[in-house]
């Protein structure tokens, strides 16, 4: 990467790039040319607060086919390969595991298309909502990893093909509907909606809130709640703004920055908002950091497409980004703005002590875990998770307690005793 300093870096930056500064500004030219590693363009000093010079952007997983959609939960990142129908879990380090195959819901995918799973969600029950490109419908992912349908039509005819998704405040989900899960998209004959629109679902019912963008991709929300932002994938590439009105419509749509075709590959994608407000949002040739007003502070030239990013770790600063077939990361001095419902899954405090064996059952109806769950399903024989509060005071650790739960009949597979092992280690520590 380049080291300058913050008021060197600004001045390279203006000289090699364009700044939006208001709803007409544009965003940062691909004057350089392509680097094979990420760079950080140092567009405004106050980038300095944000992520500190020096700042390197590292590898942590590569060998996919086209990643997407990363969540944080439970001590990994959980991320989508979108071309490869397959979602994953990896841990900072880069320890990789198959959560479920053939992901995106549409039989005998071809090869390299985009009919694979996208983005996820935590939902308010604990569970995960995963969009299923392919199979045009968002889904419920169980704690058998199985997938429900939840939301797949519109006004009694299917939504084309779900992207990303966000809840709001209020437990409603918004999502965006273009059509890049369809072979021929727009022209495709299957598709049945006249618009690629951004939709509000809550209370079993979908109502149709943005109608008029053309391919509506990435979404995200500003911390307050008032404010939805859409990134417009093309052919007009532009980062959107819009007031949410009491009743959950949206108005007073403006562009707080626009994209041109020569500043790299790819278009306006994923998006995530941080704890102080900034806008992170991929678009073409990588990654802005913006303003809520629309100024771009840096610009993160990426070597490939770069489709997302999600914050996570354990104090939500490590800012992991989903980029063709590599996952990165970097680190971030503020804090990211998680999802809503990321805690639901398992009620818990950072390294909190196991909790006893009735507060368990309590804990667990109230928000099930996926690790819990399958202990308690799998392992009758052993009384779940009273045999796990028996065993951690006499074991080595938690492999080795899970190890003893399979002796003692657990069905777990191999994959599935890994997860729970994982599980155990990252939130009940040994005492």
């Amino acid at each position: 990467m380049i080291r300058t300093t913050a008021i060197a870096a600004l001045a390279a930056g203006l000289a090699a790039i364009s700044v939006s500064v208001c709803v007409a500004g544009k965003t940062p030219s691909a004057a350089a040319a392509a680097s094979d590693r990420p760079v950080i363009q140092r567009v405004d000093p106050a980038i300095d607060a944000i992520v500190a010079p020096g700042t390197k952007v590292e590898t942590v997983a590569d060998g996919f086919v086209f990643t997407e959609g990363p969540m944080w939960r439970d001590g990994r990142l959980w991320f989508s390969d979108l071309r490869g129908d397959t979602v994953y879990a990896v841990t900072p380090g880069g320890q990789k595991q198959v959560l479920i195959a053939h992901a995106g819901g549409y039989p005998n995918m071809p090869a390299g298309t985009n009919l694979g799973p996208n983005a996820m969600v935590p939902a308010p029950d604990g569970s995960v909502l995963l969009v299923q490109q392919g199979g045009r419908k968002i889904s419920r992912i169980g704690a058998d990893m199985t997938l429900t349908p939840v939301v797949s039509s519109y006004n009694g005819k299917r939504i084309n093909s779900p992207n990303d998704l966000v809840y709001a405040p209020d437990g409603s989900l918004y999502f965006t509907d273009p059509p890049f899960g369809l072979l021929k998209g727009d022209d495709d004959p299957a598709k049945e909606q006249s618009f690629n629109g951004v939709y509000r679902y809550v209370d079993g019912k979908v109502t149709a809130v943005i109608t008029d963008l053309a391919m509506p991709n990435g979404i995200g929300l500003s911390n307050d709640g008032k404010t939805l932002y859409v990134n417009n994938y093309g052919p007009d590439m532009k980062l959107m703004a819009y007031d949410i009105q009491p009743d959950g419509s949206v108005t007073n749509g403006r562009a707080l920055i626009t994209y041109t075709e020569n500043q790299g590959v790819g278009g306006p994608d994923g998006l995530k908002v941080d704890s102080a407000g900034h806008i992170w949002a991929t678009g073409p040739g990588g990654m802005r950091i913006l303003t809520p007003q629309g100024k771009v502070l840096a610009f993160i030239r990426m070597p490939a497409q770069t489709a997302n990013l999600a914050f996570g770790g354990a104090d939500g600063k490590t800012v992991f980004i989903t980029s063709s077939g590599t996952i990165y990361k970097l680190h971030s001095q503020v804090a990211g703005t998680m999802p809503l419902y990321e805690g639901a899954a398992s009620n818990r405090a950072s390294a909190s002590p196991l909790p006893s064996p009735a507060s368990q059952v309590a804990a667990r109806e109230s928000a099930p875990d996926p690790a819990l769950k399958l202990i308690d399903q799998r392992c009758t024989s052993c009384h779940g998770t009273q045999q796990i509060y028996q065993e951690r005071k006499t074991a080595k650790g938690w492999a080795d307690t899970v190890e003893k739960m399979i002796n003692m009949g657990a069905d777990l597979s191999d994959d599935e005793a890994s997860m729970v092992t994982h599980y155990l280690t990252e939130h009940y520590p040994a005492s």
